[in-house]
């Protein structure tokens, strides 16, 4: 799988950034490449919905690891393409380092990293930064 890693320190707590995380329909006001976000159930262990990025169709994502206040994993399967999105907190001096993690995979792979790979990493130290501006505000 093609790995992609961003990560920075908030001066927050990771329950206080979580509880950002576990509002998926608020997701798009601090993460820019995202219009809508859908967990039926919540963010809890095996919930399914979708996703919507600003650019390009639905995609389907499961809750594949849960670790309340510490970290958490989407994964959206289809038979062309694998993504699996990481999302973790771990104390930092000054607060809380917030790592995200893009994994790329399946037969699209090659395509999709000359797409993606360019889009997420403009992206996702955006999305961090709204993410940290939120948390700290």
């Amino acid at each position: 799988m093609l790995v992609i890693t961003h990560s920075l320190v908030a001066a927050a707590s990771a329950p206080a950034i979580f509880a950002v995380y576990r509002d998926v329909a608020g997701w798009p006001t601090w993460d820019p490449d995202t219009r809508s976000a859908v967990l039926h159930g919540g963010l809890t262990l095996g919930a399914t919905g979708t996703l919507v990025p600003t650019k390009g169709r639905a995609i389907p994502i499961t809750v594949t690891a849960l670790q309340p206040d510490q970290a958490f994993t989407l994964t959206s399967k289809t038979w062309a393409f694998h993504l699996v999105f990481e999302h973790e907190l771990t104390p930092a001096p000054g607060g809380t380092e917030i790592l995200h993690r893009v994994r790329i995979g399946g037969l699209l792979k090659p395509l999709l990293a000359r797409i993606l790979v360019p889009a997420i990493n403009h992206g996702l130290p955006t999305t961090l930064a709204q993410l940290k501006a939120r948390v700290e505000g």
